[in-house]
């Protein structure tokens, strides 16, 4: 049976309402989940501190549009970090999931809210509206080609001329990875690493321009979606799976905590990081 995206999340938001606060690893214990969310808002931050600059072409309030927003964590992280930089952030929070959005709204009833689907949503609704529009592990849910590129032409035409697109997910762009095909027809289809070029390419024909490309997260805090060979592949996910073990612990992961953050923005640093990535696009002031 093929997966129906909408049916899914549906089902999630409407079993755990108002309990959800993020995906991440379920089965995992709450420290490691901290430090994989501490680790991609720590990029996040670096990235918005190098765009900081652009940001002000908009002046003091930054319109901000999270597609696929879920129950809100990054929508928090969002407002929160711009604030720290003293923008007014006026945020759009838009899901598929009307019980996602009411659980969102009861926790930061500042937010705006909109119910669509990024599959279905014509691409133009919000044309040039926001300074900021962000997708973060969204898209690779979206398992129809059709429903996905639809999904980044919306975000696309919603950024204003001047502004930028934040997108983190899954993103292939090394020569090797063994989830670079799968089963379609199954569930694996929630959850589909794309190629940076397919982003570079859709969002190139919609005026934006990738101007940043970086490590979200490393394999050890988020496992590995692809390598630079298929030794290097296999040496990580069995590092990952090793892990994994020590992950499910509490206290063993509090007590290595500081080892694993300090690792993991090496890792990052020097390109081995094998995981998520945030990309950055820019529309050009015409």
């Amino acid at each position: 049976m093929l997966y129906d995206n909408a049916a899914y999340w549906t089902k999630i938001h409407r079993d755990l309402t108002g309990t959800l606060r993020s995906v991440g690893f379920p089965n995992l214990s709450e420290r490691f989940n901290e430090l994989k969310y501490a680790s991609e808002a720590e990029t996040l931050h670096a990235v918005l501190q190098k765009l900081g600059p652009d940001l002000k072409l908009g002046g003091a309030e930054v319109r901000v549009l999270d597609a696929g927003a879920g129950v809100g964590y990054w929508t928090a992280v969002m407002t929160a970090a711009l604030s720290h930089w003293s923008f007014r952030p006026a945020i759009t929070a838009l899901d598929l999931s009307a019980e996602g959005l009411a659980a969102l709204k009861q926790r930061y009833p500042e937010t705006n809210t909109v119910q669509a689907d990024l599959t279905l949503i014509q691409p133009d609704r919000f044309k040039r509206m926001y300074d900021v529009v962000m997708s973060f592990y969204c898209l690779h849910h979206l398992p129809r080609l059709e429903g996905f590129t639809n999904a980044l032409r919306f975000a696309a035409n919603s950024v204003r001329r001047g502004g930028i697109l934040l997108i983190m997910d899954p993103i292939l762009s090394m020569p090797y990875s063994q989830l670079d095909s799968f089963d379609f027809y199954s569930w694996k289809g929630n959850g589909i690493p794309r190629h940076l070029y397919l982003l570079d390419d859709v969002l190139g024909s919609q005026g934006l321009t990738r101007v940043d490309f970086r490590p979200a997260v490393s394999f050890l805090l988020n496992g590995n979606i692809e390598a630079r060979s298929r030794l290097c592949f296999t040496f990580c996910r069995r590092l990952w799976g090793m892990l994994g073990r020590i992950y499910r612990r509490e206290k063993l992961t509090s007590l290595l905590s500081p080892i694993l953050c300090y690792t993991d923005r090496v890792c990052k640093k020097k390109g081995w990081a094998y995981s998520s990535s945030l990309c950055t696009y820019r529309r050009e002031i015409e």
